[in-house]
């Protein structure tokens, strides 16, 4: 059982309390997973024009998505931090094509991930498929943005790469911190 409360309500862009280029990025509690913590991300467009995210990589057709420009940090309440990632999956083959994980945000739009624990790495200590002991934690999620660099065409719209009509939105930007317990 899971339980959480959320401690603030947004930080925008590069870890200011100002919005960066109109994005907004919350974190929340999805549905509980027996096992694991699950957590919804969203994207929302707050400012007065679209744009595009690249959110990571794509494999062909979308089976496979690995929103890997998006960073979980884990805090324990003894202080205790993970820095946790995505894992890519295990059984990408060489014939594979991988492509970016492009997201389209119109003013006023939003995309939401559902993330759980056993998605993601800690990039430091290698452990994958992250399980937590009881207790009380913090999770904030972080976002950098990035340009693609193909030429992309997604329903009839092709997006250019840097210098292009793109509009990608770059820069950094984190979520609120959401406390939950482990149970």
């Amino acid at each position: 059982v899971m339980s959480l409360v959320v401690m603030s309500c947004v930080s925008y862009g590069e870890g200011s309390e100002t919005v960066n280029g109109g994005l907004e990025i919350t974190i929340s509690q999805a549905e509980d997973r027996k096992e694991h913590p699950e957590f919804l991300v969203t994207f929302r467009n707050v400012g007065s024009e679209n744009f595009v995210l690249n959110l990571g990589d794509m494999q062909e057709n979308g089976r496979g998505q690995y929103p890997t420009q998006l960073t979980f940090t884990v805090t324990e309440a003894g202080g205790k931090v993970r820095h946790l990632q995505f894992i890519v999956s295990f059984d990408l083959q060489l014939k594979d094509q991988l492509d970016d994980y492009i997201v389209s945000l119109g003013v006023g739009s939003s995309y939401t991930l559902t993330v759980s624990l056993d998605q993601l790495w800690d990039v430091y200590t290698h452990e994958d498929r992250i399980k937590l002991p009881r207790g009380e934690y913090h999770v904030q999620a972080s976002y950098t943005g990035v340009k693609s660099y193909a030429r992309v065409k997604l329903l009839g719209v092709e997006l250019l790469p840097e210098g292009g009509r793109g509009g990608y939105w770059t820069g950094q930007a984190t979520s609120n911190s959401l406390q939950f317990l482990q149970e």
